[in-house]
């Protein structure tokens, strides 16, 4: 019987410690959680090998801040972080979707910063319209750029920025790698349309909505130059049920709560002791 009750107060003390530290996901890494490196360019070419990216995505510290650092020197670089799945899917993009992704950069106030997004199979996707890496799976891709939200040219250098999102928060544009009505980049304007604002849109709102998403994609460049920006995490409804991916983070190390709950579990499990053996006195 008392090892029975040790048990049952280790297993909840345990469960409890755990509870208190199962916030986030760490990334740490490529690979870690699925993300992986897609439509990574140097001078415009696919990186493909680790030391090419690399040379472009790093998880590095930014005042002490876990993140990860990309980079787009030229206009013709890109650096693209992904969760790919091509099988089932993320879900489909309709009025539900929030986001919120924190940022910095240390690039000049009129370049651009990370972006967010969302790569789309619709029903007019017939496979694979693109031979460039990164762009085989989604036939839409729709961009949520902080440059455009809500003022060109305006975002801070030097300090965290957090995006939140939601379907009549925030406005995105939309790139069109295959159409049966339009092909390439669809603005309505630049500064485009919250996401309630497509679904409602005569053209393409029955075509976004409730399409797949099968790609949910952090990046900079493409285009834009002097880039240096960081993401420290992102946590959307389309992935792992809202959790926070928190990126470049350090080894798990049990939060002062965890050891709290220990150490009561500890003191817990001596008076249990201290009590039998005044039962038996």
């Amino acid at each position: 019987m008392k090892s029975i009750a040790m048990s049952v107060a280790l297993l909840i003390t345990l469960t409890l410690a755990q509870t208190a530290s199962a916030a986030t996901i760490d990334v740490g890494a490529l690979g870690d959680n699925g993300w992986v490196s897609t439509d990574t360019r140097i001078n415009g070419v696919n990186a493909t090998t680790p030391a090419e990216i690399a040379q472009r995505i790093d998880f590095t510290n930014v005042a002490g801040t876990g993140a990860v650092q990309l980079l787009s020197p030229t206009a013709s670089d890109k650096a693209t972080i992904a969760r790919v799945d091509t099988t089932t899917g993320f879900g489909t993009l309709d009025s539900l979707f929030t986001a919120e992704y924190s940022w910095f950069k240390d690039s000049p106030v009129g370049a651009a910063a990370p972006a967010l997004k969302l790569g789309l199979q619709t029903s007019e996707y017939v496979g694979s319209p693109s031979g460039r890496i990164g762009e085989q799976d989604w036939d839409k891709v729709l961009i949520y750029e902080p440059y455009d939200n809500p003022n060109a040219g305006t975002t801070p250098v030097g300090t965290w920025v957090t995006q939140s999102i939601d379907a009549d928060n925030g406005t995105w544009w939309m790139f069109s790698r295959e159409s049966t009505t339009a092909t390439g980049v669809i603005n309505a304007p630049h500064n485009s349309l919250t996401l309630n604002d497509w679904f409602a849109d005569g053209t393409w709102g029955s075509i976004l909505q409730n399409s797949t998403i099968v790609q949910v994609q952090l990046g900079v460049g493409s285009g834009n130059s002097d880039m240096v920006g960081y993401v420290d995490y992102l946590e959307t409804s389309a992935l792992d049920g809202g959790m926070r991916n928190d990126f470049g983070a350090a080894a798990v190390v049990p939060e002062p709560s965890s050891f709290v709950l220990l150490g009561l579990g500890a003191i817990g499990l001596a008076g249990y002791g201290w009590r039998r053996r005044q039962s038996k006195s």
